[in-house]
């Protein structure tokens, strides 16, 4: 009451038209500017596990993310993800395996022994 301004929120939040207070993005999205009137869902192959954040950041290698993470997944046994910000695991071929989460290469079978497709 009384004001004679209005302000601009802060980079990680928002507000409509006619807003009181500015609300801070949620996990998942961010506001790199400062004015923002929403938040942008971060892209597969990044994540953020904060409330008003400003900048996604990309998964490591060996783990995955879909649109707006809050956080990374692993790859399972089995798969792969050699590079960083990866949307998805990749099956190891057939002759070659990975027994751990979170792999980044799959590897040969020895001699005398074979593995099916992941």
């Amino acid at each position: 009451e009384g004001g004679t301004e209005c302000t601009q929120c802060t980079a990680g939040s928002y507000s409509a038209e006619a807003a009181t207070a500015c609300t801070k993005c949620s996990a998942g999205t961010v506001s790199a500017e400062k004015g923002a009137t929403e938040c942008t869902k971060c892209a597969a192959g990044t994540f953020i596990g904060i409330e008003g954040g400003t900048e996604c950041t990309q998964c490591t290698a060996g783990s995955y993310s879909a649109e707006a993470a809050t956080a990374c997944t692993k790859c399972s046994a089995g798969t792969v993800s050699a590079e960083k910000g990866a949307t998805e695991c990749t099956k190891c071929a057939a002759g070659t395996f990975i027994g751990i989460e979170g792999g980044t290469e799959c590897t040969q079978c020895s001699a005398g022994s074979y593995s099916a497709e992941a």
